[in-house]
């Protein structure tokens, strides 16, 4: 009994492989894809696949299974293209994780043989040409970025997409993503401090003009408050960072219009201040200089008495 079921099991396998190639087949056959069009090297994939079932007279367990990872292999390229332009992280993830079915194929192809080998060698090109211009994309627009955060996000995914290729342009990209957030990080960071001390010195500025004689107070307040408001005006203008600069430099005018206005209430007293100090001057003077004449003629009346 048990030797008619492994018998019958052991007959069944062609009839299992063949129908599994041709469902394989079918799907190869009716795949069509913007990827396989872009890249010579997956559209070979397809049509090796193809031939490889076609040139065999027995379609074996083993080239049915080969034939369908090329195929998983494909549709998962597929996939990954179909992210590029909304989602390049997912993309570059979605195609490095295709690297699986590559392993599968290589595996899967010392058993086969004849075609299998090559189409494992074209699956792997066209997956590295994939990820290599998914770096070359991104490591361009990073010189037309608006900001230093968007150029460090461009140059980011570039790492990420050569480094999923095996590409040595990672180590050199993912050094300048370094230095340039390195960099990036500590100038927000004096910007920030600059800003929130000059906003709060211009608070003080603001409180000092509405007490007597504040602008006494105010006006150095509002000149330090200006050069911390510009040093973080400059620094986010370096970076580009368009919103934060604007939010600076709304301030510094703010500053600016506090300096001049305080400036004005200091010349304002002063010139008040000659106006009492210079006839009180002249009588002072004049007192002092009647207090000399009365004295000197006390001393002459007194030498001539004495004469």
């Amino acid at each position: 009994m048990h030797a008619r079921v492994v018998l019958l099991l052991l007959l069944s396998f062609p009839a299992i492989a063949a129908q599994d190639c041709q469902s394989v087949l079918e799907s190869v056959r009716d795949f069509t894809s913007p990827v396989i069009s872009e890249y010579p090297e997956l559209y070979q994939v397809r049509n090796d696949i193809m031939l490889l079932i076609y040139s065999e007279a027995e379609c074996s367990q083993e080239i049915a299974e080969f034939s369908a990872a090329g195929v998983e292999f494909l549709r998962k390229m597929d996939y990954a293209y179909g992210l590029l332009e909304d989602s390049p992280e997912e993309a570059i993830a979605s195609a490095s994780s295709a690297s699986s079915e590559l392993e599968e194929l290589e595996r899967l192809a010392q058993a086969v043989g004849g075609l299998a080998p090559g189409i494992s060698e074209s699956a792997g090109s066209g997956w590295r040409s994939f990820l290599v211009d998914i770096g070359d994309r991104h490591y361009a627009r990073a010189s037309e970025a608006g900001s230093t955060a968007a150029e460090i996000y461009e140059l980011s995914l570039a790492e990420k997409a050569y480094a999923a290729a095996g590409s040595p342009r990672a180590l050199v990209v993912g050094e300048r993503v370094k230095r340039l957030k390195s960099a990036y990080l500590r100038d927000m960071q004096r910007a920030e401090a600059a800003m929130s001390s000059g906003e709060s010195l211009l608070a003080l500025a603001e409180a000092s003009m509405k007490k007597p004689a504040g602008f006494l107070s105010a006006y150095p307040s509002a000149r330090e408050g200006v050069g911390k408001l510009k040093l973080a005006e400059h620094l986010y203008g370096v970076h580009r960072e368009k919103e934060r600069l604007g939010t600076a430099r709304s301030l510094r005018e703010r500053g600016e219009e506090l300096v001049a206005e305080s400036r004005r209430g200091i010349i304002a007293f002063f010139g008040l201040l000659m106006l009492v100090l210079v006839p009180l001057s002249a009588y002072l003077q004049g007192a002092v200089d009647a207090w000399r004449r009365d004295g000197d003629e006390c001393r002459l009346g007194a030498e001539l008495m004495g004469d």
